[in-house]
């Protein structure tokens, strides 16, 4: 997931939803996230010279999300 949302958002709204639909993280599926990362008003602003920040469920979901 890669979206402006309050922190939290995909293991407290999406990872139980996924979970009541029987997939397991990891098993089925690997769930990972980079919050967008903008700098409103800044007049140097430019999407390549903010860092990425990756997260994840779980560190296998980590790495694949760092992989891509």
């Amino acid at each position: 997931m890669e979206s402006t949302t309050y922190p939290g958002t995909t293991e407290e709204e999406l990872l139980p939803r996924i979970e009541e639909k029987g997939f397991k993280v990891v098993k089925d599926i690997f769930l990972f996230y980079s919050p967008e990362r903008e700098d409103p008003g800044n007049p140097n602003f430019e999407t390549r010279t903010i860092p990425k920040v990756i997260g994840g469920c779980t560190e296998a979901c980590l790495k694949i999300g760092q992989s891509i």
